[in-house]
């Protein structure tokens, strides 16, 4: 069976001790600590998703994934917020791309939240849509 990664290099690199301060690692573990918390407690489940959408959003994409705001003030950024699609013109709650200054939008993902009780595997309205 042919590998997508060689396993005797993952393996030398599993045996790696890991500089937790290099990337900021305990501070992107607090903050999908809280999530994980905020759900275990069943606080997620009361809430609707609007009410955690932006801190979300930037706990998730900003603090442990590392993307960047158009908020942050550079000339480029990867992750924009409640921004409107151009399949049917409805708001994402954010998208992940390449955009600019210039007014590059290279849309690449949509992020769609959804409350902590919402399966997944239902049909979402958006498909019935399409």
């Amino acid at each position: 069976m042919n590998n997508l990664f060689n396993p005797k290099i993952l393996a030398k690199k599993a045996e790696e001790e890991i500089d937790l301060s290099k990337h900021n690692f305990s501070e992107r573990r607090k903050a999908l600590n809280k999530w994980i918390k905020n759900l275990e407690n069943g606080i997620l489940d009361k809430s609707k998703e609007e009410e955690f959408q932006g801190e979300f959003l930037y706990d998730i994409f900003t603090t442990v994934l590392r993307t960047v705001n158009k908020s942050d003030g550079k000339n480029e950024w990867n992750l924009e917020r409640e921004t409107k699609t151009k399949l049917d013109g409805q708001k994402a709650d954010g998208v992940l791309g390449f955009f600019d200054a210039d007014g590059k939008k290279d849309v690449r993902a949509v992020i769609e939240l959804k409350g902590a009780k919402v399966s997944l595997d239902v049909r979402q309205a958006i498909q019935e849509r399409l």
